[in-house]
């Protein structure tokens, strides 16, 4: 989905001991760290109500300890942001900025 709207992914799955980031792409000069949430089905609620503000919270956290061990990026515009998936197709029901 981010490749075909023009987004070049620079990691996938980027873990430490301290945070995970499921997507860091690039695009238009802009560093976006996507949060993906995925579920079989909304029997448990969409997949997007799960980015609460903790977890907006734990995204930041994670973007600022990815720039600091990146400096390439340091000056870099950070966007955060949410794809919802569902399905067992992994079909992508949205993204956004958040």
């Amino acid at each position: 989905y981010l490749k075909k709207h023009g987004h070049e992914i620079l990691e996938h799955n980027y873990k430490t001991k301290y945070y995970e980031i499921d997507i860091v792409s690039q695009k238009n000069g802009k560093l976006y760290f996507t949060e993906v949430k995925y579920r079989k089905n909304t029997k448990y609620g969409a997949p997007l109500e799960m980015i609460t503000s903790k977890k907006q919270e734990q995204m930041k956290f994670a973007a600022g300890c990815y720039l600091k061990t990146h400096p390439a990026y340091k000056k870099a515009e950070c966007v955060l942001a949410a794809a919802a998936v569902s399905g067992p197709d992994f079909e992508i029901e949205d993204w956004f900025e958040i």
